[in-house]
């Protein structure tokens, strides 16, 4: 009778323990069977790892398209968090490799000269950390040098503006999500004032980036200094690119419940092939809407949108651009 009591127990439990892992990989698309990818550079005398999903059957000339997380984040945090779907995108055509850079002690040293971050009073050279992981996949994997990308969310937003600024001749287009520009006296980037292509995606209830501008609040202990508005981070690009009319399109309230919904203002740019567009989330918070991650800390990040794929977002706005 034991016998038979512990047979049962033991196969409910291992039923159970089944479907809980198939339920773990739907939801967070593990790949078991392409993991990513791994490498390491020394970047003045530091080691600086990068973490990367190469599709299987990857075309020639493949795009490069680099994803930054954000502060206290982990490379692999972000793949979970904008729910695996670069990877599952640039599977679809094989024709792009997805790179999860890793921040210094999970920082990047961006633009914001009160970041006190050990990044920044270290003053590390990210900068040359992506002119070498690029030249890292033009040896290994022959990418289209012509098309590369940058998104980054928060932190990596910042840092995805330190890259639009200083290197805008690198990449054909850049994105951002929770971040506006510093104000001129937080801002110690050296400028190139180019015109670029940018898809900048931000909510109006964000607790962190203050969306009409002000001080950026995370409470642990790092000063961030603070920020212009949304508008004005938006007007700063428009007139690299003398962008001035636009079109508005609402999306979808797919999900009212969420008490959220999201209007694009996207600029056209005369005798130009830059694209400028703004994503508006209204009543959105601090966090990346998709589909398939749900487990933002909404007493810490603010209310999530569930009407938008933002990473399906950003890879559309990266493929239109010419």
């Amino acid at each position: 009778m034991k016998s038979l009591r512990w047979k049962i127990t033991f196969y409910t439990l291992a039923i159970v323990s089944i479907f809980v892992i198939g339920i773990a990989f739907f939801i967070f698309r593990w790949n078991i069977f392409n993991p990513l990818k791994h490498a390491k550079l020394s970047i003045g005398g530091v080691e600086r790892k990068f973490y990367f999903h190469v599709p299987r059957n990857l075309k020639p000339m493949p795009r490069l398209i680099f994803v930054l997380h954000g502060s206290a984040m982990t490379a692999s945090q972000m793949q979970l968090v904008t729910g695996h779907w670069f990877d599952s995108l640039a599977d679809k055509n094989s024709d792009a490799i997805v790179v999860y850079p890793q921040g210094f002690k999970k920082y990047w040293n961006d633009c914001r000269k009160s970041f006190s971050a050990e990044t920044s009073k270290r003053d590390l050279d990210d900068v040359e950390f992506f002119e070498r992981m690029i030249e890292f996949f033009s040896k290994e994997y022959a990418v289209n040098l012509a098309r590369l990308y940058v998104a980054g969310f928060s932190n990596g937003g910042h840092m995805t503006f330190r890259l639009s600024q200083e290197r805008p001749d690198l990449f054909r287009g850049f994105a951002v999500i929770s971040a506006n520009l510093p104000i001129d006296e937080n801002n110690d980037c050296a400028n190139a004032k180019k015109p670029v292509s940018i898809l900048l995606i931000n909510g109006t209830a964000d607790p962190v980036n203050p969306y009409l501008g002000g001080k950026v609040i995370v409470h642990d202990g790092i000063d961030r200094g603070h920020v212009i508005s949304t508008q004005h981070t938006m007007r700063y690009y428009r007139n690299l690119t003398q962008c001035r009319q636009f079109t508005e399109e609402d999306f979808p309230d797919l999900e009212p419940s969420d008490h959220s919904s999201a209007k694009a203002f996207s600029y056209q740019c005369p005798g130009s092939s830059h694209k400028i567009k703004l994503i508006e989330i209204q009543n959105g918070g601090h966090n990346i809407p998709n589909p398939t991650f749900f487990l933002w800390p909404r007493n810490i990040v603010g209310n999530v949108n569930e009407d938008l794929n933002v990473p399906a977002i950003i890879f559309k706005f990266f493929e239109e651009l010419k």
